[in-house]
């Protein structure tokens, strides 16, 4: 009598449903050989992103990294497309574009009630004026600064938090634009207890995280100081925040991921689905 197991029935379901991309020599020749990425895998057969990376596991497929699909796919992809619609490899190498970069550089520059420039202000490493600076922009920063103190100090923690989250919003919307191409329900701003959480997907809490507000494990060590708006903070008192805050959720039955500025800021939307996919739809 033969002994069903979870996995074996789980490919019977899909070598019924997707009898072709289910055999291995067909995953193999698109995913491998043909290098094909998993949303168009997905775009294809019409199988999840889920399945299609059980049926790799299944078969001994080995997946490719963030690194290896941008290097193999992404990058030739891009490339083709710029060559086909401008004749170059890169938008940034068109004259027009650099051009808008450049008077980008130089607004942000003189418009200093611009919020892009307070922004930048909050996040900066040392929040100390350049010696070069021209005098006027010098006291109209100043200014701009006292209120920006006398607004900070009268802001609760959760809501420091919240302000400076703010400012990572784009990396936050990159990855719901991907959720709603991938049609996955979720939820923002979820509270657990007091603490908001970026994005909810069923019990899994997902977390952006700014590389330098949260401290990445990656890029800080335990004893290191960083200086933020108006104080500095040791980053193990920032890990430990994050870690009550995780062990909360846990304690409410969630899994809680962190998504890290540095892992997705540079990716296109095809890379984040990838990323998506391998990191947080297991």
């Amino acid at each position: 009598m033969k002994v069903w197991t979870k996995a074996g029935i789980k490919f019977e379901f899909l070598s019924y449903n997707f009898p072709i991309i289910s055999t291995k020599n067909t995953l193999f020749d698109e995913y491998v050989i043909k290098l094909k990425s998993l949303p168009d895998i997905r775009k294809d057969y019409n199988i999840s992103y889920k399945n299609i990376i059980f049926l790799l596991d299944y078969y001994n497929i080995k997946r490719r990294t963030m690194k290896v699909s941008s290097k193999q796919i992404s990058s030739k992809k891009y490339k083709k497309t710029c060559l086909a619609k401008y004749g170059v490899d890169n938008v940034s190498k068109l004259q027009f574009v650099k051009d808008k970069k450049l008077n980008k550089r130089l607004n942000a520059s003189r418009n200093i009630e611009n919020f892009n420039n307070l922004k930048n202000l909050f996040v900066s490493n040392s929040l100390s004026i350049p010696k070069d600076m021209d005098e006027h922009m010098k006291k109209e920063i100043e200014k701009l600064y006292r209120i920006c103190y006398k607004y900070w100090l009268n802001l609760t923690d959760e809501q420091k938090d919240y302000l400076m989250d703010k400012i990572y919003s784009q990396i936050e919307s990159k990855i719901t634009n991907c959720l709603d191409k991938m049609n996955i329900t979720y939820t923002r701003r979820f509270m657990v207890g007091r603490k908001f959480f970026d994005i909810k997907i069923n019990n899994l809490l997902i977390d952006v995280n700014s590389d330098t507000w949260h401290a990445n494990p990656s890029f800080y060590k335990e004893k290191d100081t960083l200086k933020f708006p108006f104080k500095r903070v040791k980053v193990s008192s920032i890990w430990q925040r994050d870690r009550v805050k995780r062990e909360l959720a846990e304690s409410y039955g969630y899994k809680v991921f962190y998504v890290w500025e540095s892992d997705i800021k540079e990716l296109d939307d095809e890379q984040v689905i990838n990323y998506l996919a391998m990191n947080i739809l297991l």
